[in-house]
């Protein structure tokens, strides 16, 4: 019974979504996608093109202010894109945010990069469900603002829905390129620990592309993921400004993991490298379903090195799925982790 009201309450929540919604997405249409096919041309010269994110600064005014949890130490920083020209024109769209929950014992066990789902506009959503629970087990969340979205946003834009099609595969695109520079950065920060990258609904495909962009050591962890940019077509978008729902599919059926995967192959050859990755799918998810996870197992295993995957499905559907993800979610993690920093 509970199974099955997943995918109904996927289906209400979407209705919903779409009854209320004022601005849909892709109000000004196709946008720029000439520079979404530069920013491509990136994706093929690998992680190597892309300069590190240089320096974190702190923003102690947010830190002084904030009233946080007993157990853990929350940080607000801000960086330099390091790829600004693909992240809006607007100087706030250029300047990262990320926000570090740590814990207070120190003594951290490992480090993770949680990338934001669709919609996510700030950091509380993955520091209370995620980043607190695993700061009391001993470990280090890094929680970054996805381009185009929260701080990030450009004036034109209706809250989170990007207002053209390059807008949001340029999000894609620069949420894998941060969260990659993220693991970097972490992986020089915390030496010797195991590092990993994971996110919930279309977050969980940005930490699978971060994963294929990098080239180190990493452990992987997908919840409820789909494949391609073509989840975004659940919601509400702009027909008069885009033509037909198929041209925008094919559109966006450019940007799957697979074609990410074989666009990366080359220019990320370490046969030494060492992946654990687990995906988790929900049976009844109606927005990421179940039919994606074979594509997704592929793309993973097409990442060089000594790659392990696993797969796991768990009860219910989409929503259902993202209320549950503190228990579901964090051991997971933790898991994928330990299996990692295990030689």
């Amino acid at each position: 019974m509970a199974t099955y009201l997943g995918g109904f309450i996927d289906r209400a929540a979407l209705t919903a979504s779409n009854l209320s919604s004022k601005v849909g997405y892709f109000a000004d249409g196709y946008g720029d996608m000439e520079k979404v096919e530069e920013c491509r041309r990136f994706v093929a010269q690998g992680t190597k093109s892309i300069p590190p994110i240089e320096e974190l600064v702190e923003d102690e005014e947010w830190a002084a202010n904030f009233d946080g949890s007993s157990d853990s130490i929350h940080k607000r920083y801000h960086f330099k894109s390091p790829i600004i020209e693909f992240v809006g024109e607007e100087e706030q769209c250029k300047t990262g945010w990320v926000e570090i929950v740590s814990p207070k014992t120190g003594n951290e066990k490992g480090v993770v990069v949680l990338t934001a789902m669709t919609g996510d506009a700030g950091f509380s959503y993955r520091r209370d469900k995620l980043a607190i629970p695993l700061a009391k087990a001993g470990y280090v969340s890094l929680l970054p603002i996805s381009p185009f979205m929260g701080k990030r946003k450009p004036e034109n834009q209706f809250k989170t829905r990007c207002a053209t099609v390059s807008d949001y595969v340029l999000h894609s695109f620069g949420s894998t390129f941060e969260g990659t520079k993220l693991v970097e950065w972490a992986r020089k920060t915390y030496p010797g620990k195991p590092i990993g990258v994971s996110g919930v609904s279309v977050g969980g495909t940005f930490s699978i592309m971060s994963g294929m962009f990098d080239i180190g050591d990493l452990a992987i962890i997908a919840y409820i993921p789909g494949n391609s940019a073509s989840a975004i077509l659940n919601f509400p978008f702009d027909a008069t400004k885009i033509g037909s729902k198929k041209k925008l599919r094919e559109t966006l059926a450019q940007n799957t993991l697979n074609i990410f995967a074989e666009t990366v192959d080359e220019v990320t050859k370490n046969n030494e490298r060492r992946v654990v990755a687990k995906v988790i799918n929900a049976r009844q998810d109606v927005i990421c379903p179940l039919r994606d996870v074979p594509s997704i197992k592929e793309a993973i295993e097409n990442i060089n090195g000594n790659v392990s995957v696993e797969l796991k499905t768990i009860p219910g559907g989409h929503i259902q799925s993202i209320g549950k993800a503190e228990k579901l979610l964090v051991p997971e993690i933790i898991e994928a982790l330990e299996m990692l920093g295990t030689e």
